[in-house]
């Protein structure tokens, strides 16, 4: 473990303020941090990135949920930073998909005896993401759900605030245009997913996705019907997809999207709104301690 170590702790994600002293004097006891920033809102995380950025330490650890740890290695993956993460927050998509522990102690133990491991980073518009892109209701469903609600409901949270989110949303058309192969396919549904990981909303996507295969993995979620797209979502929650070689799957280096009308995203969790996209992977761009 290097000497120049960071940690950055966001004390308002589901358990982070619960856990806050734990994760500080455990660290502590075994390597020398050189600076805690501890943050519980968005501008304050802002804000400690742009020190960290600064000072450039050699291993950043950060505890937090999806979004603290999204937001911080896309603003900072051009740099040589290596991170280990703490997952303390509601779903733990990233730490899913890097295999870290997903209790206190053990991720702790995996940051001071862990390998180094080459993680993808993807890219939507000029945006650097770790997770997933949701275009369509999930981006509605992120707008719209509370901190409070998800530290009294936990992941189904999200359903519940998705069952009213879908009623209200109307279906759209996005043609996917692949660079590489010149494929190009279009569907209309209520959501579209654009993945970089191997977890979306706490769920596997495929058995046989990963974060270092260099590509993204692009699919719809039902068509324009709502009991199709019930049971879609239904369906990928609830069951197993053994392989992503199924007809709705597109596996992607270089992407281009166009859609019927400008439609609500999320990029990792931060709502956004747009009509064309162009995405793609960054094929091992940082270090991860798993």
């Amino acid at each position: 473990m290097s000497a120049n170590v960071e940690l950055l702790l966001n004390t308002s994600s589901n358990s982070g303020d619960a856990v806050r002293k734990d994760i500080e004097e455990k660290l502590s006891a075994s390597i020398k941090l050189t600076k805690i920033s501890r943050v519980e809102n968005g501008e304050q995380l802002m804000n400690s990135i742009a020190g960290i950025k600064k000072r450039k330490p050699k291993t950043l650890v950060i505890a937090g949920g999806d979004g603290t740890i999204s937001s911080t290695i896309s603003a900072l993956h051009e740099t040589d930073i290596q991170y280990g993460c703490i997952p303390t927050g509601t779903t733990n998509n990233f730490a899913r998909s890097t295999n870290i522990p997903q209790d206190t102690d053990s991720a702790i133990e995996t940051i001071l005896n862990g390998r180094l491991k080459h993680v993808d980073v993807g890219s939507v518009n000029g945006d650097a993401f770790v997770n997933v892109i949701g275009v369509g209701v999930s981006a509605l469903i992120a707008q719209n759900i509370s901190d409070k609600l998800k530290k009294r409901f936990g992941r189904f949270a999200y359903a519940l605030v998705g069952i009213r989110e879908t009623l209200a949303f109307k279906p759209f058309t996005v043609t996917i245009h692949d660079d590489d192969s010149d494929l190009e396919i279009s569907y209309q549904t209520r959501q579209l997913i654009i993945a970089n990981g191997r977890y979306h909303a706490g769920t596997v996507i495929t058995e046989d996705s990963d974060i270092d295969t260099g590509q993204l993995i692009v699919f719809p979620l039902g068509g324009k019907n709502i009991l199709g797209f019930a049971w879609a979502m239904l369906s990928f929650y609830f069951f197993k997809r053994e392989s992503a070689k199924h007809s709705s799957f597109i596996h992607a280096k270089n992407i281009q999207l166009t859609y019927s009308r400008r439609v609500p995203y999320e990029l990792d969790g931060e709502p956004k709104i747009a009509d064309k996209m162009s995405a793609t992977a960054i094929k091992k761009q940082i270090e991860v301690l798993c």
